[in-house]
């Protein structure tokens, strides 16, 4: 009969090979799921087209690409688009297709393996997503997403590619 401690040994090594297993189901869970993305080429992830959605958004994300993250990029894009699309930003059902637009591109510019744009995206779809809430349904102050906000823009890719998980219907 094996010691006590002996015991606890073995039950710490199998608790832990567990863990390791299910990261690692987890992981070519991860994989097989954007093999199917890549493979799909119909997919659009959500989004349905719309030629002023895309003006919209390039002329949005070249200023966030421009503006270092100290500079306040979102802030600054919001400005810039607001003096040249004031349409769309008093429209939610216009804000909500750039959203689903930036999520799109996001998931796109990943399986291309551009990695910063797809950050740049993922974190404009956040900030878009917090600006409607608070603005349009009066939910959470836009201060609770701009900590979201900031994290996509400098997270990993696997941070990245959970937050479009959870966030394109696909």
């Amino acid at each position: 009969m094996p010691s006590r401690k002996k015991a606890k040994g073995k039950a710490r090594k199998a608790a832990k090979a567990e863990i390791a297993a299910e990261a690692t189901r987890k992981h070519k869970d991860l994989v097989t799921q954007l093999n199917r993305l890549e493979d799909d080429e119909t997919c659009v992830h959500g989004y349905e087209s719309d030629l002023i959605c895309g003006a919209f958004v390039k002329h949005f994300l070249d200023i966030v690409v421009q503006v270092p993250l100290d500079g306040n990029p979102h802030g600054v894009a919001t400005d810039a688009s607001r003096a040249k699309f004031p349409q769309e930003w008093n429209s939610v059902y216009m804000l909500r297709k750039i959203d689903s637009l930036l999520l799109a591109l996001g998931v796109n510019y990943i399986l291309k393996g551009d990695i910063d744009l797809a950050r740049h995206c993922a974190s404009s779809a956040n900030f878009f997503k917090g600006f409607i809430e608070e603005v349009f349904y009066e939910g959470r102050p836009m201060c609770m997403e701009l900590d979201k906000t900031t994290e996509l823009f400098v997270s990993d890719e696997h941070t990245l590619v959970r937050y479009l998980q959870k966030r394109i219907p696909c």
